[in-house]
């Protein structure tokens, strides 16, 4: 049990210190590390996202910033609909979401509940 809330922790602060980076980071770059993730870094994160300062989408697998979800560059755990599988249901997801001096927002997230079952 203690190993499993400690690999959460270990993946909130990967996420929020990838969030942190990422909110300095240039329009394009940022794209690209995206990209990237989904190519790459797909045991992490599953979910990333990079939204305008009106909240519309402007490259990523989220169509829109969970409800409620505070943008405060901290973890938050949100139901959302699969991105895979055949079950149409919900699953738990740690998001962190950082605002760009631009006022956009990356919005980045893991389902970390599926390696602790």
């Amino acid at each position: 049990m203690a190993g499993r809330h400690l690999r959460r922790r270990t993946s909130e602060r990967y996420i929020g210190g990838e969030v942190a980076r990422a909110v300095t980071q240039p329009e394009d770059r940022l794209e690209h590390e995206i990209e990237l993730r989904f190519t790459s870094d797909l045991r992490r994160l599953d979910y990333a996202a990079l939204f305008d300062q009106s909240g519309k989408l402007q490259y990523g697998n989220v169509v829109a910033i969970p409800e409620g979800l505070p943008i405060d560059g901290k973890s938050h755990t949100v139901e959302m609909r699969k991105l895979r599988g055949d079950d149409a249901g919900t699953e738990p997801v740690v998001f962190v979401a950082g605002q760009r001096q631009d006022g956009g927002i990356v919005l980045l997230g893991g389902v970390f509940m599926k390696s602790m079952r």
